[in-house]
């Protein structure tokens, strides 16, 4: 009996590449800060209509507040797929210095507060989303996208996740509400302290413990991912032959009007 750990090893493996054909060239569905400010506006889609939104949104969220791990970012985000096979082809391993990444937090800050005003003034969403994700998978994006994908691109065979740890404000907000979970929740253990100064354990979970959930967790999100891509086809599938047989009822009245 395989346990979830030797479940887990095999699909740690086959979820990049899944993700990649899948939520990056198939459905183009990545996350982006547009996506989160419209979370904030209540710009929720249906889940018959895009059942994968649901799913990605739903495991991301769950990750941070069940796990405290950004779960998205290692395993299902088809950027850093991509960033990762041009960094192992160009061979390239450059190391930042630290200073380097804390102005780099501070550029993200910047460029996400100017979306998040654009977002907001505008109520559009996609207007301030400025990550290259969309324009990698499709080939279309706008303005600044066109400059910033290959510079992206062309930094990720210099730069381990170059753009990562640099520039995404997706990255950087999920790693600081996971900073947040953990400091939330170190406070709440201070502040159960016996008159003795210990710290209860009561709800402590081990390292053990910690690693069969996020195991199981991968696992499960591949199932859903699985299952969200038949639900997709299937909702395409319908809407199509409902404009298939809108068009043949269409035909069939022109037809029937007609003279003869």
């Amino acid at each position: 009996v395989y346990g979830p750990k030797k479940i887990a090893r095999p699909l740690k493996l086959i979820l990049p590449f899944a993700t990649l054909a899948f939520v990056g060239f198939h459905t183009n569905a990545s996350i982006s800060i547009g996506t989160l400010a419209g979370i904030m506006m209540g710009y929720v889609p249906d889940f018959n209509q895009f059942p994968l939104w649901w799913i990605l949104v739903g495991t991301t969220i769950s990750g941070v507040l069940f796990l405290g791990k950004n779960f998205y970012c290692g395993y299902l985000c088809p950027f850093e797929v991509v960033q990762s096979l041009l960094n192992k082809a160009g061979g390239f391993k450059l190391k930042l210095k630290p200073s380097m990444i804390n102005h780099a937090r501070r550029v993200i800050f910047t460029l996400s507060w100017l979306a998040l005003i654009l977002i907001f003034l505008s109520r559009h969403p996609a207007l301030g989303s400025y990550e290259p994700f969309s324009m990698m998978f499709s080939l279309e994006g706008i303005g600044i996208q066109w400059y910033i994908l290959p510079i992206s691109l062309f930094g990720a065979l210099l730069i381990p996740q170059f753009w990562c740890r640099l520039f995404c404000p997706v990255g950087l907000t999920l790693s600081e509400a996971v900073r947040l979970r953990r400091r939330t929740i170190n406070r709440i253990k201070a502040g159960k302290k016996t008159e003795n100064g210990t710290i209860s354990t009561t709800l402590k979970t081990g390292d053990k413990g910690a690693k069969t959930n996020f195991s199981f967790f991968i696992a499960l999100t591949t199932l859903l991912l699985v299952f969200g891509y038949f639900i997709h086809s299937f909702v395409q599938i319908r809407e199509q032959g409902i404009v298939v047989t809108g068009i043949d009822r269409l035909k069939h009245r022109i037809e029937w009007s007609a003279p003869k």
